[in-house]
């Protein structure tokens, strides 16, 4: 039995206890009196003060049980007291007070709703067991461990509440059974758990050299090591020290490996350590190479080359090598799957020895029948005086061949020339470039091809022309060109083509071609342009808002899209060829324009801008930009200390060729949406970049010398919409500003 206090106190008319004193009960079994005894039960006040009188009984402040003048005891000779269930009420007095408790009294011995347990059915040596211990019908009741067991063994004194150490334990060579039994007590009695097990074990041991062995076919397993108490329920492997790999079972196990093997057992807590090393040797196979290799069909001709192609070999892996031959001699050095025909083969036949050498084991050889007779190549080159060579060689010749052409003079030098490229027909062997101006009233001069053929398929014939974006321009056959209105903005070629009557086809040849520019009008301006959009111009000093030299804004000379911003003006401080500009410092001036969109919506226009780079201060620094819209588009310097020049237009960018570009010059963006689908960036007349243009710009904001803020002169901006504009555009800016 244990102790156990319950405190209840009242006064005699059932008020409240005087005071800090309750009456306790001791000597009760989880809180209740059991059936049949009080022996044992001690009643007393909290703060020890004296009873006077005790009463208990079945009622409150009943006597059926008893009465005392002042016992604080009950006595051993109640036994025959609570017989059947219900409440013991106990009432003491003092000091003119009574106080009352009441406790149950319990009939029945507790019954397992649940059974103690493991937290785990099984536990490697070295970890915690865990258990639980049930739980029982109705409280109150103690649960206790009633035995704890390892074969049989107590291990109680190892718990620690409801955990235990199984460091030290040993399975090996035992059944390594833990039992648990739980002992649960009420004032209605004692009961015993059924009791419940679980396993204690350890990894499997190593194989030992006994239990296993190895063959041709793989491992071979005689027995198992100890598997620790658990069943062993696989078998891993590895090679030459290699990736463990699993067998998925315990039994017998094919290889096609070889080399150095280790194996090793698991079960369910985990992996043994590695057996002894033992060598499974690959015996060595029996070749057998099925078939002799085959040559390819190239004639036997020096220079050419024969390739081949290897008989199928059947009985084993093995590694391949090759030997030519010249007759019965092995050719030095010959030992690849190919062999160029040398001088020293003429007169011979060639053959070539497949040789397979197995893995530990002895070659296995098979030869290829011979060539036929290897000719010389009696290459020889026919000059003609007209840009043409006739050349004749052995039949069947591939080879490539170096020769040199003493004449016509331009075409002088050292050729390699594929003699399989003129199976079918002649061969242009130099396209030089044209000379002359590309720009309408120029004229464009062509140099003959220079041309080889075979004699043997007959004389060759040469036809010239002129092709125009690749389309032939009738009439046209000598080997000028006046370039005409029609050209401008397309790529011209001179184009020759060689015949011979035993070809399989006439045979093209193209110059590199060349783009003409658009043609210039007499007279250009702004001014009197009527596809002009703005015109902001810095020579003229009247359209310029500025006290004492500090510019507020620059007009717009024939619209409304004037700039605001600021920098410098007057021509003693920023003259360029005599003509006034504005000075921009490349700290914080530069000029804006905004609110509405300024160009075309169709997205054709030519914007072209004077001005002189001075000082480069950031990547980013900008001549112009445009923001604000789905489709932007701005010129940067893309250098940190100068104009690299890069251009992004609606979504798309590239760098400028041929920087970088300081100083004074005519930038200017050429936007064909309609027609090329392309934005060409000039510089000084000359293309310099060319990107995709896929939207027409829409930004309503245009700026001039802002982004991380350059510093230079502004002489003149103006935007057109007429595409063929552009070179006229050029032409009135760099001779207005004195730009070569």
């Amino acid at each position: 039995m244990i102790g156990l206090s319950i405190s209840i106190g009242s006064g005699q008319n059932g008020g409240q206890r005087s005071g800090n004193r309750s009456l306790t009960l001791s000597g009760l079994i989880d809180g209740a009196a059991r059936p049949g005894s009080a022996s044992g039960i001690t009643a007393a006040f909290s703060d020890g003060f004296p009873i006077q009188s005790l009463s208990w009984g079945m009622t409150p402040g009943g006597t059926e049980f008893g009465t005392g003048a002042s016992p604080q005891d009950f006595s051993s000779a109640d036994t025959g007291l609570f017989d059947a269930p219900g409440l013991l009420h106990v009432t003491a007095r003092a000091a003119g007070r009574s106080y009352s408790l009441s406790v149950p009294i319990r009939t029945a011995p507790p019954v397992f709703l649940t059974p103690p347990a493991f937290a785990a059915p099984l536990y490697k040596i070295g970890e915690a067991v865990e258990v639980s211990l049930g739980t029982v019908d109705a409280a109150p009741a103690t649960l206790t461990v009633a035995s704890f067991t390892l074969d049989g063994e107590d291990r109680r004194s190892g718990l620690a509440g409801l955990a235990w150490s199984s460091a030290g334990e040993t399975a090996w060579g035992r059944a390594g059974v833990l039992r648990l039994q739980a002992r649960a007590e009420s004032s209605g009695g004692v009961v015993l758990s059924e009791p419940v097990t679980a396993r204690l074990g350890d990894v499997p041991r190593a194989f030992s050299a006994a239990d296993w062995s190895v063959d041709e076919t793989g491992v071979q397993i005689a027995a198992l090591p100890d598997d620790g108490n658990v069943p062993i329920t696989n078998i891993r492997y590895r090679i030459d020290g290699g990736p463990d790999r699993s067998v998925n079972g315990v039994t017998d196990f094919a290889l096609a490996d070889y080399g150095d093997i280790q194996i090793r057992a698991v079960n369910a807590l985990g992996i043994g350590a590695w057996s002894d090393t033992k060598t499974r040797i690959a015996q060595p196979p029996t070749l057998s190479i099925e078939a002799a290799p085959l040559l390819a069909e190239v004639a036997a001709v020096e220079g050419n080359t024969l390739t081949a192609t290897a008989g199928p070999v059947s009985g084993g892996p093995s590694s391949r090598t090759w030997q030519w031959y010249r007759g019965t001699a092995a050719i030095s050095g010959a030992t690849g799957e190919s062999y160029m025909l040398q001088p020293a083969d003429i007169g011979q036949r060639i053959k070539v020895r497949q040789i397979e050498t197995p893995s530990g084991g002895t070659p296995v050889t098979r030869d290829s029948a011979v060539s036929p007779v290897v000719v010389a190549l009696n290459f020889r080159a026919e000059e003609n005086d007209d840009g043409t060579v006739g050349v004749s060689y052995a039949d069947g010749a591939r080879s490539t061949v170096e020769f040199e052409l003493t004449r016509p003079a331009a075409y002088a030098g050292s050729f390699n020339l594929d003699l399989g490229a003129l199976e079918t027909g002649p061969v242009c062997l130099v396209r030089p470039a044209l000379s002359g101006t590309p720009e309408p009233g120029a004229t464009l001069s062509a140099t003959p091809f220079f041309w080889v053929y075979p004699e043997a398929l007959g004389a060759l014939s040469v036809s010239s022309g002129w092709r125009r974006n690749g389309t032939v321009l009738a009439g046209e056959t000598g080997p000028t060109h006046t370039v005409i209105s029609a050209d401008a903005g397309t790529d011209l070629q001179y184009i020759e083509t060689g015949t011979q009557s035993g070809a399989a086809a006439p045979v093209t040849a193209a110059s590199p071609a060349v783009r003409i520019g658009d043609a210039a009008p007499t007279s250009y301006s702004p001014q009197t342009s009527t596809s002009a959009l703005a015109w902001w111009d810095a020579s003229d000093e009247a359209t310029i808002n500025h006290e004492a030299g500090t510019v507020s804004q620059f007009a717009d000379k024939i619209g409304t899209a004037h700039l605001t911003g600021s920098g410098t003006t007057g021509v003693s401080a920023s003259e360029v060829n005599g003509l006034n500009t504005i000075l921009l410092d490349g700290i914080g001036n530069y000029f804006e324009r905004s609110a509405t969109a300024l160009f075309p919506a169709d997205g054709d226009w030519v914007l072209t801008i004077v001005a002189s780079i001075d000082e480069v201060n950031h990547i980013n620094d900008a001549l112009v930009s445009a923001i604000n819209g789905d489709n932007t588009f701005a010129i940067v310097g893309f250098n940190a200390s100068e104009f690299a020049g890069r251009l992004a237009v609606s979504g798309e960018a590239v760098s400028f060729d041929g920087g970088p570009y300081g100083g004074l010059h005519v930038f200017q963006v050429k936007a064909d949406l309609t027609g090329q689908a392309t934005a060409t960036v000039y510089v000084d007349g000359i293309p310099v970049a060319f990107v995709p243009y896929s939207a027409a710009v829409d930004a309503t904001t245009l700026r001039f010398f802002r982004s991380y803020v350059m510093g230079g002169r502004f002489c003149e901006a103006f935007l057109d919409r007429d595409l063929s504009s552009q070179a006229a555009a050029f032409a009135y800016a760099a001779s207005k500003w004195g730009i070569s």
